[in-house]
């Protein structure tokens, strides 16, 4: 278009000088460029949270003391040894010593007391002899109402000693009679023991022989054993309570 038509001609750019200064944005709150008021100012998605007066401040830091551990943590010792030790003792003191000095008891006099549920054996006249094995024993009865006057000897045929052994003490027999023991005689061998009896109005009576062995034999081991078993279970029963109140002082 040229210049005939009376209008200004056009103002050409020129590249690289600064572009004319736009209007500044009405500030938050302020007027518009036309006297409208502005775009409210927005608040702050976050706000730091306020403490009541007084109040002691928060710390966002590590907590200062550790938090407890899990119960069972492994720094923790167990009671059940001490437990197991004391269960152990208390059964063997109480239960197991007496268990073993009973069967031995019954075991040492089984026979005796077999015999005696049945009664003594009366001698066939005034004296009675017996072939006595060696570390044997017999015991001598009369009646209780020739226990004041009664007297009674052993003798052997020499090929072994004899130790008389001094009884008393009222009897009662399972058939119900009733005799006064005197006597007591236990060979060192085997003998022919005779047993003769004086001063009695009844026929006197003996139990045995009975072998020292196998009537002392259960009996000894029965009393040993107890106290064993005793000693033991008083150990155990000690290291027990030890334990536990080790366990619980920690």
């Amino acid at each position: 278009m040229s210049e005939q038509d009376g209008r200004p001609p056009r103002s050409r750019p020129v590249y690289g000088l600064p572009a004319e200064q736009a209007p500044a944005p009405p500030a938050p709150g302020g007027p518009g460029p036309f006297g409208q008021p502005g775009p409210a100012a927005e608040e702050p998605a976050w706000r730091p949270l306020e403490q009541p007066s007084g109040a002691a401040p928060v710390q966002h830091g590590a907590p200062s003391q550790p938090l407890p551990g899990p119960t069972g943590a492994p720094g923790r010792r167990s009671r059940r040894p001490g437990v197991i030790c004391l269960v152990l003792g208390l059964v063997s003191l109480v239960v197991l010593s007496p268990a073993a000095l009973v069967l031995g008891f019954v075991f040492g006099m089984g026979g005796l007391v077999g015999d005696a549920a049945e009664g003594p054996t009366p001698f066939p006249g005034e004296s009675v002899s017996l072939e006595t094995p060696a570390n044997s024993m017999v015991i001598v009865y009369v009646a209780q109402a020739d226990a004041a006057t009664a007297s009674c000897t052993a003798e052997s045929d020499g090929s072994a000693a004899l130790t008389p052994v001094p009884q008393s003490g009222t009897v009662t027999f399972g058939d119900g009679s009733t005799y006064q023991q005197v006597l007591g005689v236990a060979a060192h061998g085997d003998t022919t023991m005779t047993i003769t009896c004086e001063g009695t109005t009844s026929p006197p009576a003996y139990l045995g022989p009975y072998g020292m062995a196998a009537f002392m034999g259960p009996l000894a081991a029965g009393i040993i054993g107890g106290l064993l078993l005793g000693l033991i279970g008083l150990i155990l029963t000690i290291i027990g309570i030890v334990i536990l109140v080790r366990r619980r002082r920690s």
